[in-house]
């Protein structure tokens, strides 16, 4: 029996996603910029979309643009702000827990003469209001914060922040990562003064490679690729019509399962952290356990390292994670600071990341094993 706990990291695709991209491949496989009948058909499968994402997040079809995934949609987001604003201000604020495709764009931009501002968070990893409120000023063009932690699950109160940063500097643009918020949580980007936000496919159940960000009309953003000149010549490249029909249809399916079961995937991830926290000795949790996200947990297990407890648990076929996919792979000498160090701790902790078909019964036996190879690993 496999067991995958690695949601967080990626979903596999619903199997009426892959069927709706293999009809597309097949049997709409124009270029949707042609003028004839195959393009004009591509095109409307890609307004489809557009109008679904944009009635979710309380903006207009316009405001949507397709990306590759996230990471193209915050490197878009934060350089496009950066090289359209500068002779507006120098001044970017972002903290130090957000995803490595906004740390790092921050540290070239730092390197490039802009003023980089790191907010620091609390052990749960939020943001200090107040802090974030001192730093904005007339300067500052860009605020960059992610509304779910990908790590520890923190939630950031978003639409309290948009409205502050607001407030205090109208003209200052805000920029959220949502690739763990979207379909699991509601987002109204006018609500929360949203000015450009990130979303991934592969989060929610649909093929990799494909995403969008959401752009305020008033907003304007410089392009980093030049080509063809589509999506208002903001992102040149012919749109990956069936990655986004299938994006389409797998985020319909999931903002219906994620309002039916996010009371009971709250409830097994409570149930399984306090059965660890109380039964397996010198653990602790890392975030918020009641105000968190429903999908994610992260448990630190002392005198433990997190790679050797995490190749355990794969030899009994469970799959969890040691923290962000996107930087497990990095080498010792690239590895830099991440969520679990920005808030005190060091190693030994595991993700794990629940879909709406994770069971009890998963998490009961996930929990006998890891009981097991804990006391055996720690011996």
């Amino acid at each position: 029996m496999e067991i995958y706990l690695d949601n967080a990291a990626t979903t596999k695709p619903k199997k009426e996603v892959i069927e709706r991209m293999i009809y597309v491949l097949e049997e709409v496989f124009g270029n949707p910029s042609s003028l004839h009948k195959k393009g004009i058909e591509a095109e409307k499968l890609i307004k489809n979309a557009s109008e679904f994402f944009a009635n979710k997040l309380g903006c207009t079809r316009d405001e949507i643009f397709y990306t590759s995934g996230g990471t193209e949609s915050n490197n878009l987001a934060i350089l496009g702000v950066a090289n359209a604003y500068k002779r507006y201000g120098n001044k970017i604020i972002t903290t130090n827990i957000e995803h490595s495709s906004v740390k790092e764009v921050f540290n070239f931009l730092a390197e490039s003469g802009f003023e980089v501002v790191i907010l620091k968070v609390d052990k749960q990893g939020y943001v200090n209001l107040d802090e974030l409120a001192k730093e904005i000023d007339e300067n500052t063009i860009l605020v960059s914060i992610m509304y779910i932690n990908n790590e520890i699950g923190t939630i950031q109160n978003i639409v309290k922040i948009g409205n502050l940063i607001k407030q205090i500097n109208k003209n200052t643009i805000f920029h959220v990562d949502a690739v763990q918020a979207f379909t699991k949580y509601p987002i109204s980007v006018k609500q929360s003064k949203i000015d450009l936000l990130s979303v991934s496919g592969h989060k929610f159940y649909a093929p990799k490679g494909v995403g969008f960000l959401y752009k305020n009309q008033n907003i304007r953003l410089k392009n980093i690729f030049y080509g063809g000149g589509q999506q208002k010549n903001l992102r040149s490249g012919t749109e990956n019509v069936a990655g986004i029909s299938a994006m389409h249809l797998a985020a319909e399916i999931m903002f219906k399962e994620y309002k039916k079961c996010q009371d009971s995937l709250l409830e097994n991830k409570k149930y399984f952290a306090t059965k660890i926290l109380n039964t397996i000795e010198n653990t602790n949790l890392n975030g918020d356990l009641n105000n968190g996200a429903f999908h994610i947990l992260n448990i630190t297990f002392k005198n433990l390292k997190s790679e050797v407890l995490l190749h355990a648990l794969e030899a009994k076929d469970i799959f969890v994670s040691s923290g962000s996919a996107c930087s497990s792979n990095s080498s010792k000498k690239e590895k830099k600071e991440t969520t679990l160090t920005a808030i005190g701790e060091k190693d030994g902790a595991i993700r794990f990341s629940f879909g709406p078909d994770t069971t009890k019964e998963e998490l009961d036996y996930v929990f006998q094993v890891l009981q097991e190879q804990v006391k055996l690993l720690r011996r």
